[in-house]
């Protein structure tokens, strides 16, 4: 570690040992010889060595991240010598309250308490045990900045970059992290009085009604819904030129700013090209008959009686943008002749993105919904942001929520699969080439962030088609393993293989480096 790190462990060392030892309880010696040692300690002093580097050997690492707000990082230190003094080991726990930003991690103020006993020697081999307060809390001036990095296992480590801290004594000169920057406190140093400006937001309705409020400029403002709608439409979301903000959504508010409500009718469900339609399976079919591609449907509202729709060959390059809302399949469920079970049946020579809400089945289906599948994928899709949660499927035997026979998937941005349940399948990548199906399937999670809750199967059919390791893949991010649970069917022999860009594929280990033969 830098010396920089050593710096909070100083101060700390600096609070503890100057509040233990004012304190004649602080002390295992008799109160004579503990007053000795603590003449030798002075505050000051130890800050002003300490932060010039002189003591040295303490590490730094946090063991308790707390995401947005707290970090508990333990500083262990030993055979430090200041002022004639050794400490000869010790251990300090620090609490720091701040602000996580990405990487950086700015903290306000900190407490510290122990985890064992400093034992300090002096110059004359007097060992002395010092009883740690507690908490010891640093003034309303002590500001700490530090760096805050992430190894793919999760373990985090905090860098001290910056430390200021009022002294015992006014107007001492502080050097910071060893360099040449100082720090003058005086000692009743002037109130800081905030600068705060405020800006307006206004809300203007259909019915030309606006309200008003007043927010700090560049804080975060919460969108809410009006209070009523016209007579036979619903809220759908805010505007403010080609932009809309759903109830819910925040923006950083910086300048005076106007947002007009949006109101549809309320038999409304979907929107395409402008136009409002009272199905997603309606919008679906527009696009079909439009041939427009690329093509957008928005779902502008949870759906509770959802109809099941089938992409027919070669219609589609949609994206389905759930707009934060649940689309929930009642009646009638699709598939093909004899096996119409499926929510979404996504056929071959497609294109279709599934984003940004989730798709599940009802808890109670109509007489035609037979769903034991939320999706059966013969085509490319992407689940961007999206939840498929198969926790209502029809329980019966092995059952699987998305299933994956042609084309290419992608699963990326905090997409979940859900299985019925742990010992049901989430996806499977089945290899198969009757039909005109034999230019295989590949399924791809992107990211770490994609959360697959029950089994994956990519069952191994080389033995049956040759071909199956050159037209089928499962690849995931590297240090993804953990996250994925494998069925017994996927393993044969088969292990994650390094493909040298980040990512593993699962193959047979002698697919990693093929043996060629050359004749002279």
């Amino acid at each position: 570690m830098r010396k920089n790190l050593v710096a909070i462990l100083s101060i700390a060392l600096m609070l503890l040992v100057f509040a233990s030892c004012t304190n004649d309880n602080a002390s295992s010696l008799p109160n004579e010889e503990a007053g000795a040692i603590a003449a030798k300690i002075d505050p000051v002093q130890l800050m002003n060595d300490a932060l010039s580097g002189k003591i040295k050997g303490a590490t730094v690492t946090v063991t308790e991240p707390k995401a947005a707000t707290t970090l508990i990082a333990t500083v262990e230190f030993s055979n430090n010598t200041y002022n004639g003094m050794t400490i000869s080991s010790g251990r300090l726990r620090y609490t720091l309250t701040g602000e996580l930003n990405g990487t950086r991690f700015s903290a306000t103020s900190y407490r510290v308490t122990t985890e064992q006993e400093l034992s300090i020697i002096d110059d004359t081999s007097v060992t002395v045990s010092i009883e740690i307060p507690e908490t010891t809390t640093a003034s309303t001036r002590s500001s700490i900045t530090a760096t805050v990095t992430t190894d793919t296992e999760g373990n985090a480590e905090i860098e001290i970059t910056k430390v200021s801290i009022s002294l015992p004594s006014s107007g001492a000169e502080v050097t910071v992290g060893g360099n040449d920057v100082t720090d003058v406190i005086p000692s009743d140093p002037e109130p800081e009085t905030p600068s705060v400006s405020y800006v307006t937001v206004t809300l203007t309705t259909a019915e030309g009604e606006s309200t008003t409020a007043s927010v700090v400029q560049g804080s975060t403002y919460t969108f809410t819904a009006p209070a009523s709608a016209p007579e036979g439409k619903v809220f759908l979301s805010w505007s403010n030129g080609n932009t809309e903000y759903s109830a819910g959504d925040t923006l950083k508010i910086n300048a005076d700013m106007t947002f007009t409500a949006n109101f549809i009718n309320d038999t409304t469900y979907a929107r395409f090209n402008g136009t409002e339609y009272e199905t997603l399976t309606a919008a679906l079919d527009a696009v079909k008959a439009a041939g427009t591609s690329p093509a957008t449907v928005e779902l502008l509202r949870d759906v509770t009686d959802g109809e099941g729709y089938s992409f027919a060959d070669g219609s589609f390059n949609v994206t389905i943008d759930l707009r934060g809302n649940t689309y929930s399949f009642f009646e009638p469920s699709v598939g093909s002749s004899g096996t119409e079970t499926q929510g979404f049946q996504i056929k071959r020579d497609n294109t279709v993105t599934i984003k940004n809400g989730t798709l599940n089945i009802a808890e109670t289906t109509g007489d035609e919904g037979i769903f034991k599948m939320v999706i059966q994928n013969y085509s490319n899709l992407t689940l961007d942001n999206v939840v498929v949660d198969g926790s209502n499927l029809i329980d019966e035997g092995l059952m699987y929520t998305l299933s994956n026979n042609f084309g290419d998937t992608v699963l990326k941005n905090n997409t979940k699969i859900i299985a019925v349940t742990d010992a049901d399948v989430a996806f499977d990548v089945w290899y198969w080439p009757e039909n005109s199906y034999g230019e295989g399937v590949t399924v791809n999670i992107k990211d770490t962030s994609v959360i697959i809750e029950g089994l994956v199967e990519y069952a191994d059919r080389s033995g049956e088609y040759p071909d199956f390791y050159e037209l089928t893949s499962l690849t995931i991010p590297s240090g993804y393993e953990s996250k994925i649970q494998l069925t017994d069917a996927t393993e044969n022999g088969r292990e994650w293989i390094d493909n040298g860009d980040g990512t593993k594929s699962f193959r047979m280990p002698a697919e990693e480096e093929p043996i060629t033969e050359t004749i002279v």
